[in-house]
């Protein structure tokens, strides 16, 4: 430390490098070493460093059964002391509805003193899966009591048989149905949106292929100055949740679902509109679709960084936007801290920008590799390229004021 001319005093900043190690809490000690240039008087001075504990999942039975009674059932795992009780935020997404599909899962949960695992249980509802099976993405949601680390999401499965259950799944479809070729989501990632919508079409219709899209059609009519859509399939996948768009100019779309109601039909699935107004013009109708929950959160980071594992802590949690592919940081309080760190072993090719939506003066997206600060915006994207070998620890670190961080793959 040197001290300027007619500077009295410096401030040393201790700052712990974030990991994926739970050592428990560690005390950093600073002095003074002597010098012949001046006189060294009083003590050193002892900072405590404080671990926070990971937490992750661990799935025992990923389908709800209805027919023979079977719960899912997880596991939240916690490490470090368990001295005092944690608790845990939990997030609940998918098709499955609380109160319809499956009976009500708890937010959050408590692992008290002493505990270092607790299960959580989830049962379906009978009557609500007459239709087809339904998917349940249960999450660890971060915390600034607790680091959640992978895996910290489950993908489970609600179903009145167990067949249904084991043959959901976009992911299962698209392995199957292209023989291994592609198996996941963010797999149609470098395609254009046309191309990867005909692989979800394909598997909301629940045809063997994308191949046999061709021949499949949807048929629109007006019976009684009412608009019915008939799409000529049962639309009961699992992960698939279906909208309808109209517009008077085929240019600006709105959502129209909720002026429309499921009913059945000899040929599938028959969605029928409210009466329309005498000389509406012209209307134009099309069917939407989209997948719940869409591609992972951990998929997300694992292209990232090579499938590494990782943590992520503060009060944001993140979410992968269907459209663009970017990682986006959700909620958070103003003035907190939010942190995705990542160990890399055996080296990686990171290729990335990072930004900031809708930020302000408050807000700082930085990116460090081993603890040193790399690359830093308070807005605008800045891109980042490195080709590292060996083992390293690097880190997203979001000091939010008011935006939203982003983190766009570009590799």
């Amino acid at each position: 430390v040197r001290l300027g001319r007619n500077v009295a005093s410096r401030t040393v900043t201790v700052r712990p490098v974030p990991d994926l190690e739970t050592t428990g809490n560690r005390g950093v000690q600073v002095a003074v070493l002597p010098q012949y240039k001046y006189t060294v008087s009083g003590s050193a001075v002892t900072q405590a460093v404080t671990d926070r504990p990971m937490v992750w999942l661990e799935v025992f039975e990923a389908n709800a059964v209805s027919e023979i009674n079977q719960p899912a059932v997880l596991r939240i795992h916690r490490d470090g002391s368990a001295a005092e009780a944690l608790v845990v935020s939990l997030g609940v997404g998918g098709t499955a509805k609380e109160g319809t599909h499956i009976h009500d899962v708890p937010d959050s949960m408590v692992l008290a003193a002493g505990q270092a695992s607790t299960d959580i249980t989830i049962h379906p509802i009978t009557a609500g899966l007459e239709r087809g099976p339904k998917v349940i993405h249960l999450t660890v949601l971060p915390g600034d009591a607790y680091q959640a680390v992978s895996p910290g999401e489950a993908i489970l499965y609600a179903a009145a048989t167990t067949s249904a259950a084991n043959g959901a799944g976009f992911d299962r479809w698209l392995d199957a149905s292209t023989s291994g070729a592609l198996t996941k989501l963010s797999d149609l990632r470098n395609m254009s949106p046309d191309a990867s919508a005909r692989y979800l079409q394909a598997y909301a219709f629940g045809l063997g292929s994308v191949d046999e899209l061709a021949s499949h059609r949807i048929s629109f009519r007006l019976v009684n100055g009412r608009p019915e859509i008939l799409t000529h399939s049962a639309m009961n996948a699992a992960d698939v949740t279906w909208k309808v768009e109209s517009s008077s100019s085929l240019g600006q779309w709105s959502d129209s679902s909720s002026a429309f109601t499921e009913s059945k039909d000899p040929t599938g699935i028959k969605l029928v509109g409210q009466t329309l107004p005498e000389n509406p013009g012209s209307r134009f109708y099309r069917v939407g679709m989209k997948l719940e929950p869409g591609e992972l959160v951990s998929d997300s980071i694992g292209d990232l960084v090579g499938a590494s594992p990782y943590g992520i802590s503060g009060s944001a949690a993140w979410q992968t936007n269907s459209g663009t592919g970017e990682l986006l940081s959700t909620g958070g309080v103003s003035g907190g801290t939010n942190r995705i760190v990542s160990e890399i072993t055996d080296g990686a090719d990171l290729d990335f920008e990072l930004k900031v939506n809708g930020g302000g003066s408050g807000d700082r997206f930085s990116f460090y590799i081993d603890g040193v600060k790399v690359a830093e915006t308070t807005g605008a994207p800045v891109r980042v390229q490195r080709k590292l070998t060996g083992d390293h620890t690097i880190m997203w670190e979001f000091k939010r004021g008011t935006g939203r961080a982003a983190i766009r793959n570009l590799n």
